[in-house]
């Protein structure tokens, strides 16, 4: 009698010891979903977003300068933790596959180098007529006509600049500020202009020159993603190729202006 009574009691922990399981995956994934949807749709938490990855990228480094190159790699991290959360993917931050890659790197490298024309033949020259400064670049004079510490900041023109700062202001900024604002058409030009104003601030460094002249270009890249479709790969080329000329015109740019004879 003992035997089979216990055979009930058995089966009732086991199913108690099963359905245990999926109402704690199930209290799970409601968690989530519910700071989703704050994410998605509640302004104030949007805010808090917002503000969020921005003292994450500047705060390390204001802690200490030496600390400041983990201010975008932890921003970025911020990032994919919010899109996890939103259960929104990639996508919400721009990584779709274009229509063209060739296309889109040639719309890339002809925007980095109209940028860098512009201002070494209108800007600059411009700015030392009116004895206005020029940017403050003192911080990458270690480059001049060293090619290994060249190496060194291309890498981060393609990683750190290029491909995490786009994330940061383009993909994540931009939208943001946009579905701050109701998410429309006058949100997303207040989304372009908020992000690219931060964006020129925070190259303060360079002091107030080198701040607008950051900001319009920022301003740019954004217009590239808005004119793609909202996708970032435009302005990742555009703002890569940016940097690069500038790097490759600071290491080697006497050499060049002596070799054309200007």
């Amino acid at each position: 009698m003992s035997k089979q009574s216990s055979i009930p009691t058995q089966l009732i922990e086991l199913n108690q010891a099963f359905d245990s399981k999926p109402i704690y995956v199930q209290t799970t994934m409601t968690i989530r979903t519910r700071l989703g949807e704050q994410l998605n749709h509640n302004k104030t938490a949007i805010l808090g977003s917002i503000v969020f990855v921005l003292l994450i990228n500047r705060v390390v480094g204001f802690i200490s300068p030496n600390l400041n190159a983990l201010g975008t790699p932890l921003a970025m991290l911020a990032i994919l933790t919010l899109s996890w959360l939103k259960k929104s993917g990639w996508s919400d931050i721009g990584f779709m596959q274009p229509k063209s890659w060739w296309k889109t790197a040639a719309l890339g490298v002809g925007v980095a180098v109209s940028l860098q024309a512009s201002a070494l033949l209108i800007t600059l020259p411009l700015l030392a007529r009116l004895g206005i400064p020029t940017p403050d670049l003192s911080a990458y004079g270690t480059v001049k006509s060293n090619a290994f510490v060249l190496i060194g900041w291309l890498l981060v023109s393609w990683t750190t600049a290029g491909f995490g700062e786009e994330i940061i202001w383009r993909g994540f900024m931009m939208p943001q500020i946009a579905r701050l604002f109701n998410n429309n058409w006058m949100g997303w030009v207040l989304g372009l202009l908020g992000s690219s104003v931060l964006f020129g601030l925070i190259h303060y460094p360079q002091g107030i020159t080198g701040m607008v002249m950051t900001g319009f270009s920022g301003f740019i890249y954004g217009l590239l993603v808005l004119t793609s479709g909202h996708k970032l790969w435009p302005a990742i080329i555009a703002h890569g190729m940016t940097d690069t000329i500038a790097f490759l015109l600071l290491c080697y740019g006497g050499s060049i202006i002596q070799a054309v004879g200007l």
